[in-house]
């Protein structure tokens, strides 16, 4: 996978991406899992069926990566913290991912347990981390800040985003969505942080979904019938606090 370069020219990007086809479906993390997830269940098997060119629907899900090897490990070094949750964050997931690589979920389960097999460790060791960068590192609802979001997917990269959640986040955006298309609005957020991630742009003026990201969410109820949803960009930019990508080798 190719380092992404973030001073391509917006005028050369595609108008529009969509990584959907190689991300796998199940909706529902596993309790306070989210910066799991949205790291080795969503962006880490993006990134593998892309470098791999895999896109049949049955391949992509038996190559989804398992959230429950890197919170399990989370919990190994926190003290066997029941919920797997406490702290965890995308530093971790990279610090776990670029020491111990990560299993699929076929091998290992997407739940937290505090036993992981020596076998999985072996399993895990066969993809590993390359390179990552932090693109944002605070709210930042500028054109700039959307161009650097849309370069890196159009390197068919996923997009890690932390966000500050809005009412409207979790209540308008359920599942017909992406038929009612609805606009957030920019409310209180919440004062907690939620990981997702970004999967597509859509810059066609003549698409229904002209000016907005495509995102995969991790919630048992919500977006379309692959917990996907496309979200316009100002809308999304108001509750991102941090973005960041992730190439493997």
């Amino acid at each position: 996978m190719k380092t992404v370069n973030l001073q391509l020219p917006s005028e050369q990007l595609p108008s529009k991406i969509d990584l959907s086809v190689y991300c796998p479906n199940a909706k529902g993390q596993y309790r306070s899992t989210c910066y799991a997830y949205a790291f080795a269940y969503t962006a880490l098997s993006i990134n593998y069926c892309v470098k791999h060119n895999i896109t049949e629907r049955k391949e992509v899900e038996e190559n989804a990566f398992s959230p429950g090897f890197i919170a399990s490990r989370h919990r190994q070094n926190t003290n066997f913290n029941y919920w797997c949750g406490r702290q965890g964050n995308y530093d971790i997931d990279l610090d776990i991912f670029g020491k111990d690589g990560c299993p699929k979920l076929i091998d290992f389960p997407p739940d937290c347990t505090a036993t992981i097999p020596d076998n999985i460790f072996a399993l895990a060791s066969q993809t590993r981390l390359d390179k990552y960068e932090y693109i944002q590192t605070q709210n930042d609802t500028s054109v700039q800040a959307i161009e650097k979001i849309k370069i890196v997917l159009a390197h068919q990269v996923p997009v890690l985003i932390v966000v500050n959640l809005t009412k409207d986040f979790s209540n308008k955006l359920k599942n017909d969505c992406n038929t009612t298309l609805p606009s957030l609005y920019h409310g209180k957020k919440a004062s907690g942080y939620h990981d997702i991630c970004v999967i597509g742009y859509d810059d066609d003026p003549n698409s229904k979904y002209f000016g907005r990201f495509l995102i995969k969410n991790n919630y048992k109820t919500w977006g379309d019938s692959r917990n996907m949803a496309w979200v316009l960009y100002n809308d999304m930019m108001y509750m991102i606090s941090q973005a960041l990508y992730f190439t493997i080798l």
